[in-house]
């Protein structure tokens, strides 16, 4: 059932939306610079607006594809590699998934391995790596706060 499908959207939109805001607190508490702690949140936040969007505006509507605004949530494991401050392994995992965000990318957009029968898939396997990403690096920065207060 589609209505299943874009209510998660929606749910998943508005949670990351969210999460960019406690992404960008929880980078200040561990001492972030505050314009880099801003676009991690904010390039979360973007990409939970773009996935929300999508619930909103199902296909073929061509709004389903939030302006194209999905991309910039790639952006998101580098802002917070660089504001996490002492991250240790966390940075390395945030770099990696970036770096595979981005490898994954750039061979659909400019390799050709993207065709209109399989666009979802590869989309899904990017948001897999950056949700995973993005979610190992909240918990830890969550983890770190608890130790130190």
């Amino acid at each position: 059932l589609p209505i299943i499908a874009n209510a998660g959207f929606i749910a998943s939109g508005v949670a990351l939306t969210l999460a960019g805001l406690g992404l960008f607190a929880g980078l200040r508490d561990v001492g972030g610079n505050i314009i880099v702690a801003a676009l991690a949140g904010l390039t979360l936040a973007i990409l939970g607006f773009s996935i929300a969007m999508s619930g909103f505006f199902p296909l073929p509507n061509p709004l389903h594809y939030a302006f194209g605004l999905y991309p910039v949530g790639l952006l998101a494991p580098l802002f917070i590699a660089i504001g996490y401050k002492a991250g240790g392994l966390a940075r390395w995992v945030s770099l990696g998934g970036f770096a595979l965000c981005v490898a994954i990318f750039v061979a659909a957009s400019f390799g050709g391995m993207a065709t209109e029968a399989n666009v979802g898939l590869i989309t899904r396997a990017t948001s897999i790596v950056l949700f995973g990403t993005v979610a190992y690096l909240c918990w830890s920065l969550a983890r770190r706060f608890k130790t130190a207060g």
